[in-house]
């Protein structure tokens, strides 16, 4: 890969205007998201990818400084291009995007080195201050406190050494729920025997037994908060 190590910050404070990246494959809401960072006046250029291998091409390409990264895109997925990207370019700052705001997703994205986490309901207002704050080597989510308290105890550490699929999240999110493989499947329109086949997988991956002891390994890993997951059922 190129030497593409994003803007320096000295001192930790954003100096000047940056190249910001958008990956997501909704191009209404790339769109959307690109105007409103334009509004900021805190972006030099703004690139667009709409999968992860794009996100990685334009990096390699391009000078990037910060990254708004969609999780779930065809091709390659968020979390994989931005696993590779800063294993390359540790300086460039990356914000994940996604529709769920449940801590695997979050603790999977911060354990590789992001620094943020937006879910793609968040207000046209908010990006501005988001900006600038990962910009500044700050950690930005609506999660602040639950994040300092995850990694002041080492829980990001302790993260089983898992690689979890798009799949694998959405599985375990709804198995979390008390979802059956029936009400699962017509939640994500896949056939019976898909989820079934998914389910036998992550139990294999996570060497349990059963859906009852899934869920008790992701409660006990802190993979997922129990009370947070109640809340939303």
């Amino acid at each position: 890969m190129e030497n593409q190590t994003g803007q320096g910050l000295p001192d930790g404070k954003m100096t000047g205007k940056i190249n910001i990246l958008v990956a997501d494959d909704q191009p209404i809401f790339r769109k959307g998201l690109k105007d409103t960072i334009a509004a900021t006046g805190l972006a030099d250029r703004i690139y667009e990818a709409g999968n992860g291998k794009e996100a990685i091409d334009i990096v390699q390409q391009k000078k990037v400084d910060l990254i708004f990264m969609d999780f779930i895109m065809p091709d390659v997925d968020g979390y994989h291009a931005s696993k590779t990207i800063l294993s390359h370019y540790p300086k460039i700052k990356i914000i994940a995007l996604t529709e769920y705001d449940e801590t695997p997703v979050i603790l999977n994205f911060f354990a590789i080195g992001a620094l943020g986490f937006l879910t793609k309901t968040i207000d046209g207002d908010e990006i501005k201050p988001a900006i600038l704050n990962i910009m500044n080597g700050n950690y930005q989510s609506k999660f602040d406190k639950d994040i300092s308290s995850w990694l002041s105890g080492g829980l990001a550490s302790r993260l089983p050494f898992i690689d979890f699929s798009n799949r694998d999240v959405q599985l375990m999110i709804q198995l979390s729920k008390g979802k059956t493989s029936a009400e699962i499947a017509r939640h994500l329109k896949l056939r019976y025997k898909s989820v079934e086949t998914f389910r036998h997988r992550l139990l294999n991956k996570t060497k349990v037994k059963n859906s009852a002891e899934l869920v008790d390994y992701i409660y006990r890993n802190g993979i997922m908060d129990p009370s947070r997951m109640r809340k939303s059922a």
